[in-house]
């Protein structure tokens, strides 16, 4: 029993601070317990909405028949020489001087650029490095690339599509010659 009493005396010396103490680690503990789980739901939740974000856009690229056309432009080059006289002469004046037929293959290429401009969306936010990568060999590494060394096309879109301009810069240009070059060599 007088352990017992000993133990009672030592905790009412104790008493006066270490309630306040325990309290006080405790609410902390658990305001730091909501921010974790709120921080890892809000992560989640952004990751959910970039991952349905893209396949919709994903879908669109490579499922509506005009973004294909623009595709089929932009990756053969028997196809891009016969858009790219029509490109040159809507360049040469602010004014449309084109054929209905001639316009409605630059309106193919709008909707293509506009499609870009939401594609685009993605390489502006924070993006996970696995995202980065998806994002890269997905447009960036070939489409995009590819855009750049058509200078019709990039005139184009360079002109009426500032908005674009950022992901035409020249630095990747050199890297697709390169590339290219070494597949001819590989493939000889």
């Amino acid at each position: 029993m007088s352990v017992l009493l000993q133990i009672v005396a030592v905790l009412r010396d104790v008493g006066p601070w270490l309630g306040p103490l325990l309290g006080g680690a405790s609410l902390a503990a658990g305001a730091v317990a909501t921010w974790v789980t709120y921080f890892f739901y809000h992560r989640k939740t952004v990751q959910a909405a970039w991952i349905e974000s893209y396949r919709l856009l994903y879908a669109e690229f490579w499922k509506d028949e005009g973004i294909a056309a623009v595709r089929n432009l932009i990756a053969n080059d028997v196809a891009y020489a016969l858009i790219e006289p029509i490109l040159e002469e809507r360049l040469k004046t602010d004014s449309n001087k084109l054929s209905a037929e001639e316009n409605e293959m630059i309106e193919l290429i709008d909707r293509f650029c506009a499609l870009l401009i939401r594609i685009k969306f993605f390489e502006s936010r924070r993006l996970s490095k696995t995202q980065r990568a998806l994002w890269n060999e997905t447009y960036r590494d070939y489409w995009i690339a590819r855009v750049k060394t058509r200078k019709a096309l990039r005139a184009y879109m360079d002109r009426f599509w500032p908005g674009l301009r950022s992901v035409l810069r020249e630095s990747d240009v050199k890297a697709l010659a390169t590339k290219e070059a070494t597949d001819k060599r590989v493939d000889a």
